[in-house]
């Protein structure tokens, strides 16, 4: 139970833990039980807690690589942590079990918990406004994989997320992300741009404007997913939100669908429109995928017929981005 003062825009840091498997498998390389002390922030626990809690066990820095130098004395890892070219393409190219199954050092366990990186926060947006929608917070989590080494390879965040049960308990602090809130005119027009899962603060966005009879914004929302069929987040409340006149107009993009449209493609195609929003003073709002948003932003303010405006957009502080 918890109480945090949050605004839509808002998000919150996410202490995750490791899985069961991996922290079993660190255990098994380094032939301890799990049962041992060690000392964690000044608190004594079990290791196979603060490997479950407290210890980044996938990265590799050069901190632990020279760490292990130093107590193995294994004139290999000594050359590899001293050749900076090497060692560079080593830690990109292998995670701590590879280091385990390489280079297999007789540590014991404090020695391990204090060579590896701690285990760092994820930030994630609320997606729901906390005036609409009070002693709850919604976030919109992808289960995070990707290729490491030909394997496949799982977010240890995203995947914790997704497999948390009803009545387990979460770490979590309150991320606020002053320059992302709605405007404080009430009545100024705001274009919202969502890359996949950035479309979160959004949702919370229109849900604080439904709730609150005094903000009458003009809201444009354009969205881009990768497929209509299955990620076309929160679908039914945006067309609902439209029926209801909340939601003055929606675009999409689907990235894996033909035809294929960019985000771009569609400013392109309502140029004037989008333009008369921006010269009637809508703040615009980037939300997603930071790659996309620069190239977007790139794009559009070094475009002849945008420079101005785009200059408006930024000294007047109506441009307002959250990307990742």
């Amino acid at each position: 139970n918890i109480q945090l003062s949050l605004t839509a825009g808002d998000g919150i840091g996410v202490l995750p833990q490791n899985p069961p498997q991996l922290v079993h498998q660190i255990l098994s390389l380094t032939k301890l039980s799990g049962d041992e002390s060690v000392v964690v922030k000044q608190i004594a626990m079990p290791l196979v807690q603060a490997l479950r809690e407290y210890c980044d066990l996938t990265l590799v820095t050069a901190q632990c690589l020279t760490k292990w130098s130093e107590i193995s004395k294994n004139n290999d890892l000594i050359k590899l942590s001293q050749d900076k070219q090497t060692l560079r393409s080593y830690l990109k190219r292998h995670q701590l079990t590879d280091l385990l199954v390489n280079y297999p050092v007789p540590l014991n366990p404090q020695q391990l918990i204090d060579s590896l990186r701690p285990l760092q926060p994820r930030l994630y947006d609320i997606a729901n406004s906390t005036r609409q929608i009070q002693d709850e917070l919604h976030l919109t989590v992808e289960k995070y994989q990707y290729l490491w080494s030909g394997k496949l390879q799982n977010g240890i965040c995203s995947t914790y997320l997704t497999n948390i049960e009803e009545g387990e308990h979460l770490l979590v602090f309150p991320h606020h992300n002053k320059r992302f809130h709605l405007p404080t005119n009430q009545n100024s027009p705001i274009i919202l741009i969502a890359d996949g899962t950035g479309v979160a603060p959004f949702r919370a966005f229109m849900q604080e404007i439904s709730s609150d009879p005094n903000r009458e914004h003009s809201v444009w929302l354009i969205l881009r997913e990768r497929t209509f069929l299955n990620d076309f987040l929160y679908q039914t409340e945006w067309r609902q939100h439209l029926q209801d006149g909340l939601l003055s107009r929606l675009d999409t993009s689907f990235s894996e669908d033909i035809p294929v449209k960019s985000i771009y493609n569609i400013i392109e195609d309502n140029e004037d429109t989008f333009k008369g929003w921006l010269n009637a003073g809508a703040h615009l709002y980037l939300s997603g995928h930071k790659d996309i948003f620069d190239h977007l932003t790139e794009t559009l303010s070094h475009a002849s017929s945008y420079s101005h405006i785009w200059h408006q957009l930024t000294q007047q502080k109506r441009l307002h981005r959250n990307v990742y």
